[in-house]
């Protein structure tokens, strides 16, 4: 929004950055048959959250931010989704009438932002693909309308289908699918209020056709989810959904190396599905993950543990070349309760010359 500018002497106004601005600046926001108002926008900056009812069990939470020299005010429903992974998420909410979907959640990637366009919907209105956004206030009146003491029924089950495509398309799914499912409001005031504000667990994403149309296997993929709440006004829920990698495997070596895993959902920003020649015989095909120093592949893969096999790929200025490090392949673990205990020793063998025993 423009404002006016200040009064001055002379003709005319005092040009001014927004933030030397000091007369009051009245904000109406209308939302349906309600109308928010600010009476004074500058005053509410980094306040914390306020809650507004909008009628028919709707809520919705505002937050005045100053961001640089503008200030934005935030609107928000109860629950906040926010795309950590590597994939872009389709997201849908489990009503009455079925299965309804939300949009879709961007993967957080930078290189896959850059990508994404802004797509002309409706007459002058502008949308784009983001990493975030909220659940509409619609699918939340059980959030506003459940009694404080009434823990038996959840709230919200939000359902979670994987893009990997990267097409933003909800067509484009791999029939993949996971739910998380919140709890009640009384629920979520007690975690709010509880030592833990911040809680972690894994979504297992499975195949949603039958076994007769399903006739090559998905595998599963898993996703962790950080959950955060907080409280508005001491009694509004605010939930905060976090999916994230379920692990991150990063090079914190000062040289380029080549990691292969036969392992399905698997993503870094260089890799290529090759075969692997043994014995003068083809084996399966592995994935590929080649990392510069610090870059890191972010682990979707099911199961108890991931195997991998590991290469230095950068070329020696002096001495031999390395393979494979030994052992072929090593397991590392993926259960959050059951940590690897110390760290495996790789050991890279020397390439051997033509000739040599």
């Amino acid at each position: 929004f423009q404002f006016e500018p200040s009064p001055g002497e002379g003709t005319g106004g005092k040009r001014l950055y927004g933030q030397d601005v000091l007369h009051v600046k009245t904000l109406d926001i209308d939302l349906g048959n309600s109308t928010i108002r600010f009476e004074h926008v500058d005053a509410e900056i980094n306040r914390p959250r306020k809650a507004h009812l909008l009628g028919n069990g709707l809520c919705v939470f505002t937050q005045v931010l100053r961001d640089m020299k503008a200030t934005v005010v935030h609107i928000s429903s109860h629950v906040d989704i926010i795309n950590s992974s590597p994939i872009p998420l389709g997201i849908s909410v489990k009503t009455e009438q079925g299965i309804e979907e939300v949009g879709v959640c961007a993967a957080a990637e930078a290189e896959t932002a850059k990508r994404l366009a802004p797509q002309d919907r409706e007459g002058n209105t502008l949308s784009h693909c983001s990493a975030g956004f909220g659940i509409p206030i619609t699918y939340l009146r059980s959030l506003s309308h459940s009694s404080p003491s009434d823990t038996s029924k959840p709230s919200t089950t939000i359902v979670v289908s994987p893009l990997p495509d990267r097409d933003n398309d909800m067509e484009g799914r791999l029939n993949l699918s996971g739910e998380v499912v919140l709890p009640s409001l009384a629920s979520l005031v007690q975690v709010a209020m509880g030592n833990s504000s911040v809680q972690s667990f894994e979504v297992s994403c499975t195949s949603t056709c039958s076994p007769e149309k399903d006739r090559k296997s998905q595998d599963a993929m898993v996703l962790q989810v950080c959950c955060r709440v907080s409280l508005v006004q001491s009694y509004y829920p605010f939930v905060e959904l976090f999916f994230q990698p379920r692990a991150l495997l990063s090079n914190n070596l000062p040289v380029r190396i080549v990691i292969r895993t036969p392992m399905s959902h698997t993503f870094s920003s260089c890799s290529e599905l090759l075969s692997i020649n043994a014995d003068g015989r083809e084996e399966s095909r592995d994935l590929h993950h080649f990392l510069d120093p610090f870059e890191s592949i972010k682990i979707l893969s099911p199961g108890p543990s991931i195997a991998i096999a590991v290469l230095c790929a950068d070329q020696p200025t002096g001495g031999r070349r390395t393979g494979w490090m030994q052992g072929s392949l090593v397991d590392l673990p993926l259960d959050r309760n059951a940590p690897q205990s110390e760290p495996h020793l790789c050991l890279f063998p020397f390439v051997k010359r033509q000739g040599e025993p």
